[in-house]
């Protein structure tokens, strides 16, 4: 072969490998467009397809699964276009594509790589015994084999060149020769290979030094045995051997015995080395597997670690326990890097939330949300021709946002008024860009990167896995405005794309659903899932309607447990992004030091305590959310004026929220705040954190505060739409970490911390384990049990509160205390209080 032949072919293995790789990353993470570009100046697809060898490597890659639904093609000039995809999790596939595993087990008398579904198998076996019998690792009896091999080989003092061993290669005994050849190479290509064979099987032994017939024949005649066992202990340690969350396991697996051979003449000739490898404890990888995601920060393939990919691969056998208060959001197959999606049980489900937020949806074109579109109407009368220009004769729906990039959590463009998704039978979904004035490149650039971004979480946080593009595009409001003069590439994606009728497009509604109303929980660490919950329409409108274009301040009432502080934060992710803020452009102000601590690890924008606002200068804020502001007073002047000064500094009309609900008011002094009849004003209605028995007696709680004497006509109008949107849902054994014991004062807490704590002692004896010391709100995170006043926990929730004497010496706001302590439990309350 010539050089420029080998040079041809070096090119075209790489080539290979380039597209396997990219192809394996785009099934991995939500699908994609391969280019590849072609060498050949007059290549047509039409006429010369794909090509025999890429065939073969999709085909190899997608082996368990027909590679035509999974990858479609095209020709684009002088590349060839694979459009990918998103793999899809379907009973008997894996959880993720890969080329390989890196993984080795023992099959008959050889060594082979597992396949994903074999892994897997393993992994649940491994998994099921560690459950079942703790940390140890698996040990076989002695069987003959292993009686046979210690009296031929491994208690003999002396080896002789050419003896036959009487043994023969079998499950657990591999021989290799490696007399005339060069030793460390070999040993170097064979070691790791069959020490994750033998050890994610049964165990066994590589001896090196004896042929295939059994016979003696030495190796590493040059060598001592130090250097031999020094060489084969650094190849072992590069054996990756994954440890499943619950195995501790540091013993070694194996143990290497080095045997002189001695000629007839009784000169020395070489050794012969006995590698005994045990069953490892969990899986043993040589290489990480040939696996790869693709990394949107970065924009490259990413490979992943033997570690990530087994996490993946095992995901239903790890499954979070979330108790009965939870259930997973299923939509059928799910693709491989899928987020869990978690809805409290009892509240609204998707079909009612899709009621709720879009209307009902005929088979011609809507556009939703209804509110939305007569606002943009209101403000652009022009947007209603341009977008019936784009749906003439067509049936769909189209969902408008003022920023589907806010929506997406990305910053926004200052020139676009709106975005809309266009979802119409026998079209590619479509996202318009609507802009305001002329069309630049950061335009089409944020156009794309939106698209790009809600097609990646309809799939990753949606669950969609059919085949999906979201094409951007961007329209000028004003016609007469000359339009962009640089070109932008145009790919078309093929029919299998395009939406296939209004059943298809309502396929699609459910994942856009699902992304539009889920939400990071910041309490998901506990279980390992972000998104625990999904919005409730009342507070999705909210998030959608209100945190842009209106100039504070604003008002947001809310009875307990209707997820105020969880609307707060997702405001200030909005308004962060919204105004491309910096981190202290934006202040978050409470009470209490546990929810500004709390707020405060999110990293999300700057907090403080009420009393630190007062006091201190805040030179760069320019929007402000005030959270339990009931319970606010005046020590330092009036905060409600200096924070109003603030957004409004130097004519600017910055955002300003005030969350507050009075019926957890535990003080009569003077707040602050204007009367509630002179607020513009939102009202939650909806409790969403308290279970069943729970709320009826926070309701006949509030029921008692609106009707004393000070109680108002406002308070009572609440009480009048207040409703529990779920049943029951208890449980019975619960963690340290989910506790908390709450006590109206200070003193009443340092009163009865020692007698809870040797309460504590007598339960470490009588569980046998260790029970954490007390932490107070402020470490809310950590996993122990919270011993604090009902003050110093507002804002803030376990599933598990404990109230000791929950009263005030003011009658006045009395009840409300026991409210306040009672509606910080998710799931159970216990009240206690002193005769």
């Amino acid at each position: 072969m010539t050089k420029g032949n080998k040079e041809k072919l070096a090119e075209r293995v790489t080539q290979k490998e380039n597209i396997i790789r990219a192809v394996c990353a785009l099934l991995n993470s939500g699908g994609g467009i391969v280019l590849v570009k072609s060498a050949n100046k007059d290549y047509n697809y039409n006429q010369d397809g794909v090509g025999l060898d890429i065939e073969t490597v999709l085909s190899d890659l997608l082996s368990c699964s027909l590679p035509i639904n999974y990858c479609d093609f095209s020709q684009h000039g002088s590349f060839l276009l694979i459009f990918v995809k998103t793999w899809s999790i379907q009973k008997g596939l894996p959880n993720i594509c890969s080329v390989n595993t890196g993984l080795y087990i023992r099959s008959f008398t050889s060594k082979k790589m597992a396949n994903c579904m074999q892994v897997l198998e393993l992994a649940e076996k491994q998994l099921e015994r560690i459950l079942r019998k703790g940390k140890k690792a698996r040990r076989s009896s002695t069987t003959d084999w292993q009686s046979d091999l210690s009296k031929h080989l491994l208690d003999k003092p002396n080896l002789c060149l050419g003896e036959d061993l009487k043994l023969s290669e079998s499950k657990h005994l591999e021989f290799k020769d490696y007399s005339t050849e060069k030793l460390e190479g070999r040993m170097k290509e064979i070691i790791k290979s069959y020490f994750s064979a033998f050890g994610n099987s049964d165990g066994g032994y590589l001896i090196i030094g004896v042929d295939n017939n059994c016979r003696i024949t030495g190796c590493g005649k040059h060598c001592s045995k130090n250097e031999l066992e020094t060489f084969m202990e650094k190849e072992i340690s590069n054996v990756n051997i994954f440890h499943f969350d619950n195995c501790d396991s540091q013993e070694p697996f194996h143990k290497i015995t080095i045997k002189d051979v001695k000629d007839g003449d009784q000169k020395d000739s070489g050794y012969v080395i006995v590698l005994e490898v045990k069953p490892v404890c969990c899986l043993a990888f040589v290489n990480d597997p040939q696996c790869w995601k693709f990394d949107p920060d970065l924009k490259v393939e990413k490979r992943l670690s033997a570690s990530e990919w087994i996490k993946i691969m095992t995901d239903k056998c790890s499954e979070p326990s979330l108790e009965t208060q939870f259930e997973r959001l299923e939509i059928g197959d799910r693709p491989p890097m899928a987020e869990k999606v978690y809805r409290k049980k009892g509240l609204e489900n998707l079909k009612e939330l899709q009621d709720g937020i879009f209307g009902s949806l005929e088979e011609e074109i809507t556009i939703k949300p209804d509110n939305l579109y007569c606002e943009l109407k209101e403000e652009y009368p022009e947007l209603e021709g341009l977008l019936k220009i784009l749906v003439a004769d067509s049936e769909g729906v189209i969902i408008l946002s003022r920023s589907w990039a806010v929506d997406l959590e990305e910053n926004s463009n200052p020139n676009v008024v709106c975005d809309a998704l266009l979802l119409l039978s026998g079209k590619h979904p479509k996202l318009y860009s609507v802009v305001k004035g002329n069309i630049s490149e950061s335009e089409f650039e944020y156009s794309v990167g939106i698209a790009r971004t809600l097609k990646r979480q309809l799939v990753n946080i949606g669950g969609y896995t059919g085949k999906l593009c979201v094409i951007p595009a961007v329209l000028q409001l004003n016609s007469e405005i000359q339009g962009p003069n640089f070109s932008w590439p145009d790919i078309t994606y093929p029919d299998t794309y395009k939406l296939d009728g209004f059943e298809d497009v309502k396929k699609l509604l459910e994942p856009l659903l699902i992304v539009m109303v889920s939400f990071k929980s910041y309490l998901g660490y506990k279980i390992g899932t972000e998104y625990l919950n999904l919005l409730t329409t009342e507070q999705y409108k909210l998030l959608s309607t209100t945190y842009d274009g209106i100039r504070g301040p604003f008002f947001v009432h809310g009875p307990p447990g209707t997820g105020k502080t969880v609307v707060a934060l997702k405001i200030i992710q909005k308004i962060k992004n919204k105004f491309s803020c910096s981190f202290d452009q934006i202040l978050f102000i409470c009470e209490n030091r546990p929810l500004k601590k709390y707020v405060s690890d999110q990293g999300i924008c700057l907090t403080a305590t009420r009393k630190a606002f007062e006091i201190n200068d805040f030179r760069n804020v320019e929007h402000i959310v005030a959270d339990e502001a009931q319970n606010f007073q005046c020590e330092n002047g009036n905060w409600f004026d200096k924070a109003k000064q603030i957004v409004e500094r130097d004519g600017r009309r910055g955002v300003f929220y005030v969350f507050l609900d009075y019926f957890q008011t535990c003080h009569n002094k003077n707040t602050g705040l204007p009367p509630w009849d002179q607020q513009n004003m939102h009202t939650l209605t909806k409790v969403v954190r308290s279970p069943e028995k729970i709320y009826k007696y926070m309701h006949m709680t509030m029921k008692k505060i609106s009707e004393k004497k000070h109680g108002s006509h406002f308070m009572k109008m609440i009480m009048e739409n207040i409703e529990c949107c779920h049943g029951e849902y208890l449980s019975r054994s619960y963690p340290e970490g989910d506790i908390a014991i709450l006590c109206n004062t200070e003193d009443t807490v340092n009163k009865y911390k020692p007698l809870l704590e040797a309460e504590m002692k007598r339960q470490t004896r009588k569980l046998r384990r260790r029970i954490k010391p007390f932490e107070n709100a402020e470490d809310l995170m950590k996993d122990a049990i919270v011993l604090d006043t009902v003050r110093r926990f507002s804002g803030l929730e376990r599933p598990i509160i404990f109230a000791i004497n929950p009263v005030c010496l003011d009658p006045r706001v009395d009840d409300n205390v026991s409210l306040c302590a009672a509606s910080r439990a998710t799931a159970r309350v216990f009240l206690y209080y002193e005769h």
